[in-house]
């Protein structure tokens, strides 16, 4: 072997073993977004918290939205495949442009100079196929665009969802506190008929030890609550340091409640991105389908080769390229069995729409109902536990029908909580479907063509620049100065 090119090839693998010396280098990076970080983004969707003020943040739906579209990681990885797209799509476009090929003949070594011998400009736009191509690739970005809104909406939904959840469980916070002054007051009382010989001490120890079993439901539900926050805190990237809070919230009801499950149904598939990526990716597989059907036409150029004149120029033929085979008249029937299968997906869509609709709109009535009754039942229970207190007192009754009665009641309030709960979200998922309320101010790409000022909530992820900008790459932008 050579030894200029052995002594390249070991320059070459040192360089690249000394590469590899500082594993630090590609360390996985602890990433969430500060107060500071927080701040500035809901300033640029016209929001205003002070992280240096000691209030917390206040989380309202609106507020979860932008900070969710801004840092959730799926949602980033989602825009990428965006971005991926379009970077297909220019590439086929690309390919639709000519390009030439030049021969270069080298004419005395002694004194070097050279010649063109052969030119030949390749006209792929002649090329029905390459059309095709483009016009498939044009609509499978429009397909990875109501792709990324459908993500969109689900994170959101999702995250809606948890912090429903969260503020339910604040509710049932502060009932579990009532529930431990409750039983802390039965302890009280047997504490005092064990005094005066009215209790035994078994009744003593059950009273104690329905305090620690309340006490105990409680600390449960703080670990629910921390969790759920962790759960809240990740969806947005948001450092554990920035304080948060909840604000109340109701869910306003659903146009869709008043509709039949089939007349809802059609409504929702009419604007869901769902249905609009499969019709994209149907007429993507049908250009698709035509592309196999003229990839006959392999070629078509220009060229010409220097003659005595010694100009390659002076002398251009078209040409052209074909290929036949059986294997184009199969590629049609796979792709026909694509578009059969999209098809089939289309009917999977609406029967499940359809489908949710109908439970959904089901339950709503159902959970109505439940939460009147156990509202009723839980307003009869007070009075039975206030009674069943007095009557122990005066020793008209065992310690057992006092506890059974408290035990009901916490169990009713519980219910009455879990149905409202169920209602604010079966009501949401209702919105999520027919892209209404809060919904509707998600737009996935639709502002990218948008000034930066008028984008949806101060936010363009499908910038080409977005992620870059998160990824914490400076992204070098050049400001139009007026000349002086």
């Amino acid at each position: 072997m050579n030894k200029s090119l052995l002594g390249l090839l070991i320059l070459s693998v040192s360089a690249g073993v000394s590469g590899c010396k500082d594993p630090g280098a590609n360390a996985i990076p602890v990433s969430c977004q500060t107060a500071a970080e927080v701040a500035q983004i809901l300033s640029n969707a016209g929001f205003t918290w002070n992280p240096q003020s000691d209030e917390a943040l206040e989380l309202t739906p609106d507020t979860l939205r932008v900070l969710l579209l801004n840092g959730n990681m799926t949602l980033l990885q989602g825009a990428n495949r965006v971005h991926q797209a379009k970077e297909n799509l220019n590439l086929a476009r690309a390919n639709l442009l000519p390009s030439i090929n030049l021969g270069i003949l080298l004419q005395s070594a002694a004194s070097p100079t050279f010649l063109v011998s052969s030119v030949e400009f390749a006209l792929p736009f002649l090329l029905p196929a390459k059309w095709f191509d483009m016009l498939a690739k044009k609509n499978l970005t429009k397909a990875e665009e109501m792709s990324f809104l459908a993500l969109q909406l689900n994170q959101y939904s999702s995250l809606y969802a948890l912090y429903l959840a969260i503020q339910s469980d604040y509710v049932a916070r502060e009932f579990l506190a009532q529930d431990i002054q409750d039983a802390l007051a039965v302890e009280r009382i047997v504490s005092h008929s064990y005094a005066i010989g009215q209790a035994t001490a078994a009744d003593l120890d059950l009273a104690r030890s329905s305090v620690l079993s309340a006490e105990n439901r409680q600390l449960k539900l703080e670990e629910l609550l921390t969790e759920e926050m962790a759960s809240l805190r990740y969806s947005m990237a948001i450092c554990p340091e920035v304080p948060l809070t909840l604000m109340e919230h109701e869910i306003p009801p659903s146009p869709l409640e008043t509709e039949t499950a089939f007349r809802a149904a059609e409504q929702v598939l009419e604007k869901s991105p769902e249905s609009q990526q499969l019709n994209y990716l149907i007429r993507a597989a049908e250009l698709e389908r035509w592309g196999k059907v003229f990839g006959f036409m392999g070629g078509a150029s220009v060229s010409g080769v220097a003659g005595s004149s010694g100009n390659a120029l002076s002398n251009l033929d078209p040409k052209g390229s074909m290929s036949l085979g059986f294997g184009t008249i199969i590629g049609v029937s796979i792709t026909n069995r694509n578009i059969e299968a999209l098809q089939l997906g289309k009917r999977e869509l609406g029967s499940e729409t359809l489908k949710t609709l109908d439970s959904s709109l089901s339950r709503m009535g159902s959970i109505a109902a439940r939460i009147e009754r156990s509202a009723r039942a839980e307003r009869l229970l007070e009075n039975v536990f206030d009674s069943e207190m007095r009557r122990y007192s005066n020793g008209e009754t065992t310690l057992l029908s006092l506890t059974d009665a408290q035990g009901k009641l916490r169990t009713l309030r519980l219910e009455t909580i879990r149905g409202r709960f169920d209602q604010r979200l079966e009501r949401l998922n209702l919105h999520r479907l027919s892209r209404d309320e809060d919904f509707a101010k998600i737009k996935g790409c639709a502002g990218s063509k948008k000034a930066p000022e008028a984008r949806v909530d101060g936010v363009d992820p499908c910038d080409s620049d977005f992620i870059k900008r998160k990824l914490g790459e400076k992204v070098e932008k050049q400001a139009a100065a007026p000349a002086a």
